[in-house]
């Protein structure tokens, strides 16, 4: 990714290309801390640009282009980026809302296995859909007005196959 600033102060913004991870890392949460939870290696979403009659295929946007960041356990990534930049879309990407045309899309589920996200089939797509979530900037998108919160709760719970008694004591 990179990051466009302009004018006098543009060197505050500039960022090392590779930085080097800590040596003492916050929080040890797991066995294998020192590899990434989620590595993303030059991740590639292009839209095509349809016209005419038949629809045919005239060009693409590069909504994504060579994205690649590694998140290690107790880290928290912030995007930032102006409005329409595509941020969101990379999100998707990952997450599988949207196919990747390109890259490398690795996670380390807690079984410690890695799993190749764009190849994901079957039972694994849907245990990984359990780990892997996105949150949506909208809250009347993620959170319905005209449902109750334990409602709310409690339908992540039985989509993910929990049984109705346990909803009731969890919720």
């Amino acid at each position: 990714m990179a990051c466009h600033a302009y004018g006098a102060e543009a060197d505050r913004f500039a960022a090392p290309r590779h930085r080097e991870r800590s040596k003492s890392a916050p929080i040890a949460v797991r066995p294998f801390a020192d590899r990434p939870l989620l590595r993303v290696s030059h991740l590639n979403k292009h839209f095509p640009v349809r016209a005419g009659f038949f629809q045919r295929r005239i060009g693409s946007i590069h909504a994504v282009n060579d994205v690649s960041f590694a998140l290690f356990a107790g880290e928290t990534l912030g995007l930032v980026g102006e409005s329409g930049c595509r941020k969101s879309t990379l999100g998707q990407t990952i997450v599988g809302l949207h196919p990747a045309d390109g890259g490398d899309l690795q996670y380390v589920p807690r079984d410690g296995a890695a799993v190749d996200l764009r190849q994901a089939r079957g039972a694994v797509a849907r245990r990984l859909k359990t780990e892997i979530r996105m949150v949506f900037q909208d809250p009347t998108g993620s959170l319905n007005p005209r449902m109750r919160v334990r409602d709310i709760i409690g339908e992540v719970l039985q989509v993910n196959g929990v049984g109705k008694a346990e909803i009731e004591a969890r919720v």
